[in-house]
């Protein structure tokens, strides 16, 4: 405010001496300056990510965050007994009751853990000894500190990390000493080991404590430390990791145990002989006991657990005995953590039945059969209906999924003025109940084409410290680091049949193919745009199955330009492009190439191939000839 003064006396007084004029160019730099830090103060708390630093939508982005800070203001809580709360006092004196109950401890048993432990036969071998007990360096701390997102919540300190980034050359050294300090000589971390604990609301319009989740915003010097550890540990993982698990690692994927799983749950509804059954059950514990698992085949291993992140999957014959073992390993992780096992009718339901097929969706679409089955399970779960045992539905299934799931569609559903929508829709529709005031239509339209231009606009810029991707236009396909994968898409065009072909091909960093994919469109478009089609639908199965690519290639030169032009494509490809570049940012240091049709061979086959299905398909390991494939 004193700058914008200051420059205002010095325009007043005319005529402006050069002295004047100098001064008010510094001035009007410190004043951009301070703009600049406002902006990017207010698009950090509005947490609208899609708008990038520069976009000068300072108005949209205090707009955004006083929106976000009204959404998860507590005013009120109800209790368990019915009753509500809204004194300020009374709501933090329950929310730390509430939170200091639900964490709280029993204390473990000593006894169950070291049987627990007595499980753990891995050892680390003497030279992956060594390079945990190393010391760390300045070079690690750097590489921690350059891995954080600049612009994260900050914890106590305020300081987010793009402060430490932006000002390396001046903080750095004595970055690197401090946390040094900690991580080689033990120095007592307390200071910064101090996190702010939020609560997030896990719905609209959230009133008990349960309807919240809690979350610590730790430091930056924290997450620093954190972050150098675990650099440190990533090159033993694979060591220290179970087999059975199949996340962590780069060289894993999650479908590798989907597929295991798909066959063995094939396998147990199919079995028809024996007189002992099989079943699966899925859990969210990592210490589950001992079982002898099942085989589907006489020459296959038995397979007792495949574990998906904190998901676990079991296999074992449907014996007392099997039950015995999985009520013993409950209770022994229940004596080692503390931890209990959470049989609420919702939390089943949300937390497992409907995570178990999320994993596999990511992988390849389900039949409309299955999805049907699943509901039916749920509702009749739900309602208590077990075997001839059949309870009333006292409400239809479509109406208690109507508060957990809400898809647009094509927007007929949609109720403008009653509906929660975006935040100035929402001004309309309280202005409509609450004072009775109709909105004009064109401030409506207005309004609205407003927001879808600031949107296109944002999404068209690119600011040279966040860059999307890098093009290669060479022939020549450099070998790709060890545990990164390269895409190559292509397509096909059938104009008789007014058909086209996406195919897609995921190769390890030894050429090796891992995965293909064929996509059958009905469609009549230009050869680029089915080129971006198919670029389009690869990265985002890449994305889906969390594939870590480092190279994506495509044979159209011409689709290559595009995405890495810094112009607007105003052409039909835009919407496309977009969603590429949008797809990209997942894939950070990826570059996209532009490769000949000879060294795209696979992922033609696949295109071209797909002409000939009626809906899309995914095959592991391998690139397959279709004409032999039932």
């Amino acid at each position: 405010m004193e700058s914008k003064l200051q420059l205002n006396d010095i325009f007043s007084s005319l005529p402006i001496s050069n002295e004047n004029l100098s001064e008010a160019s510094n001035l009007q730099s410190q004043l951009d300056s301070l703009l600049y830090k406002q902006e990017i103060f207010w698009k950090q708390r509005s947490k609208v990510h899609w708008l990038r630093a520069g976009d000068k939508n300072t108005k949209f982005f205090h707009h955004k965050a006083s929106s976000r800070k009204r959404t998860n203001f507590i005013r009120k809580l109800t209790l368990d007994d019915g009753s509500t709360i809204s004194n300020q006092a009374a709501i933090e004196a329950e929310i730390c009751r509430y939170f200091s109950t639900l964490f709280h401890s029993h204390g473990s048993s000593r006894d169950a853990t070291n049987l627990l432990l007595s499980a753990v036969n891995s050892r680390l071998a003497a030279h992956q000894f060594t390079l945990l007990d190393a010391p760390l360096t300045a070079e690690e701390v750097k590489l921690a500190l350059f891995q954080l997102s600049g612009d994260k919540a900050p914890g106590s300190d305020g300081l987010n990390a793009y402060f430490y980034q932006k000002n390396w050359n001046t903080l750095g050294e004595d970055l690197c000493t401090a946390v040094l300090d900690i991580l080689n000589n033990n120095t007592n971390m307390a200071s910064i080991n101090k996190t702010l604990i939020v609560l997030i609301p896990k719905k609209s319009n959230a009133s008990s404590l349960k309807d919240f989740r809690p979350i610590s915003l730790c430091t930056t010097l924290y997450k620093i430390v954190a972050k150098a550890i675990a650099n440190r540990i990533k090159p033993i993982m694979e060591d220290i990791i179970s087999p059975t698990q199949s996340v962590f690692l780069s060289v894993r994927l999650i479908f590798d145990n989907i597929f295991i799983a798909q066959e063995m749950i094939h396998a147990i509804n199919h079995r028809k002989s024996g007189k002992i059954g099989a079943c699966c059950c899925s859990l969210h514990s990592e210490q589950l006991g001992s079982f002898n698992g099942i085989s589907i085949a006489r020459s296959a291993p038995a397979i007792s657990h495949l574990l998906f992140a904190d998901d676990t999957l079991l296999f074992a014959k449907a014996t007392q005995s099997s039950c015995n073992a999985l009520q013993a390993a409950l209770q022994l992780y229940n004596q080692t953590t503390s931890q209990r096992v959470n049989f609420g009718k919702e939390v089943l339901l949300k937390a497992v039945i409907q995570a178990i097929p999320s994993y596999v969706m990511s992988c390849y679409k389900l039949p409309t059969s299955i999805c049907q089955k699943i509901e039916k399970l749920m509702a009749q779960f739900w309602w208590g209906s077990f075997g001839k045992n059949s309870k009333t539905h006292w409400k239809s299934w479509d109406l208690l999924k109507i508060g957990l799931i809400w898809k647009v569609g094509n927007g007929h559903s949609i109720r403008t003025l009653q509906d929660s929508w975006v935040p100035n829709l929402r001004i309309l529709r309280n202005k409509k109940l609450f004072r009775n005031i109709h909105s004009d239509a064109a401030e409506l339209v207005q309004w609205a084409s407003s927001y879808l231009l600031q949107y296109r606009d944002a999404q068209a810029r690119k600011i040279d410290a966040e860059p999307t991707c890098h093009l290669r236009t060479s022939s020549v396909v450099n070998q790709a680091k060890e545990e990164s994968y390269q895409l190559y898409t292509d397509a096909t065009i059938n104009d008789k049949n007014s058909k086209i072909g996406l195919g897609a091909v995921v190769k390890d960093w030894n050429g090796q193919v891992i995965a293909t994919v064929s996509v059958p469109l009905s469609a009549k478009v230009t050869p680029t745009m089915a080129e971006a089609m198919a670029l389009r639908s690869g990265l985002s199965w890449c994305c889906s199955v969390r594939i870590p690519l480092s190279t994506i290639f495509t044979d159209s030169k011409q689709l290559a330009n595009k995405i890495h032009s810094h112009k607007k494509e105003l052409s039909a490809l835009a919407d496309v492009i977009v969603d590429i570049k949008n797809s990209l940012s997942h894939f950070p240091d990826a570059s996209v190439c532009y490769t000949p049709r000879d060294n795209n061979t696979h992922a033609h086959h696949m295109a071209k191939e797909a002409l000939g299905l009626d809906e899309e398909l995914v095959w592991k390991d391998t690139c397959p000839n279709l004409n032999i494939v039932t």
